[in-house]
């Protein structure tokens, strides 16, 4: 919850305009493991302690795997990041941050401008992770949304562009 709270105040100072452009980018040879939304139970000593609703998608790689951007914007966290362990998050403009969590090397520092396939460093699985992945998120203005609607060159254009047009 700290977090999501984070990525709510970040998304306040996020630009207007977009610093993206064209389709967001599904990581280069990953496979989808776990989905947007999907229910979990995290269960300790045989125990459930929690509750949550996934907010991302889990793209499982090859050992460390470089981790790319994307899209293009502008780091604003590259630290450990709670539940997501070693983390970068990228603002995209109008309130769009991508989460990149669970890696094992980050090689970009806030500030910096990315370019869409650029590399911001290894998977892992840092903070609360099971094996080496990427957990994948988008946020708008702090609400988490679904990252293979912005994979999608269609519905971008008829649902962020043409409304915008409109």
């Amino acid at each position: 919850r700290l977090n999501h709270e984070r990525i709510a105040k970040l998304s306040q100072q996020s630009p207007a305009r977009f610093l993206w452009d064209g389709p967001f980018l599904q990581l280069s040879n990953s496979k989808v493991e776990s989905f947007f939304a999907d229910r979990r139970t995290y269960v300790h000593e045989g125990k459930r302690v929690d509750r949550q609703d996934h907010v991302g998608f889990d793209l499982s790689v090859v050992h460390h795997n470089p981790i790319e951007a994307a899209n293009d914007g502008k780091v604003v966290l590259a630290e450990y990041f709670g539940i997501y362990g070693n983390a970068v998050l990228i603002d995209h403009g109008a309130g769009l941050i991508s989460l990149y969590g669970h890696m094992s090397q980050i090689d970009v520092k806030p500030g910096h401008m990315v370019k869409k396939k650029d590399v911001l460093g290894k998977s892992g699985a840092t903070g609360l992770a099971v094996g080496d992945h990427l957990h994948f998120g988008l946020f708008l203005h702090g609400v988490p949304v679904n990252p293979t609607e912005w994979w999608d060159q269609k519905w971008i254009k008829d649902h962020v562009l043409g409304r915008l047009k409109g």
